[in-house]
C-alpha cells in the first residue's frame, strides 16, 4: 500500500532490513524495520510500527504492533481487505483459541 517504510533500525549489523512473505498485506503508512520476518499472508494494520517478527496468517496492529488475531485467507492482499475497523480484528481475534492470540511468534 502506499507509504509503507522497510528499512533497517541502525543497531544491527549485515542483514538489517524486513522479508516479507507472499501475500502478506501491508496497510496505507506502515513502518516495518529490522532483520524481522512478516509471515506468508500476514496483515499488517494501516500506521502500525512492525518491530517485531509477525506470523504467518496473522493479523498485527498498533504502534508497536502487536498480534491480535490470525487471518483465514490464504492470501490477503488479493482480496484488499484493508479497511476492516476495530471491531471486525476483535471478533477475529476472538474467535481463535488463547495459544494462537496472545501475540507470541512461533518461529
Amino acid at each position: 500500500m502506499q507509504g509503507v517504510t522497510l528499512g533497517g533500525t541502525g543497531k544491527e549489523h549485515g542483514d538489517r532490513h524486513p522479508k516479507i512473505g507472499q501475500g502478506a498485506l501491508l496497510g496505507a503508512g506502515a513502518t516495518i524495520l529490522g532483520n524481522i520476518t512478516v509471515g506468508e499472508g500476514a496483515m499488517i494494520a494501516a500506521g502500525s510500527l512492525v518491530l517485531k517478527h509477525v506470523p504467518p496468517h496473522s493479523m498485527a496492529v498498533g504502534n508497536p504492533a502487536k498480534v491480535v488475531g490470525y487471518t483465514e485467507k490464504e492470501d490477503p492482499s488479493l482480496t484488499m481487505k484493508h479497511d476492516a475497523r476495530r471491531d471486525y480484528f476483535e471478533h477475529v481475534a476472538g474467535s481463535f483459541p488463547d495459544s494462537r492470540s496472545n501475540g507470541s511468534v512461533v518461529k
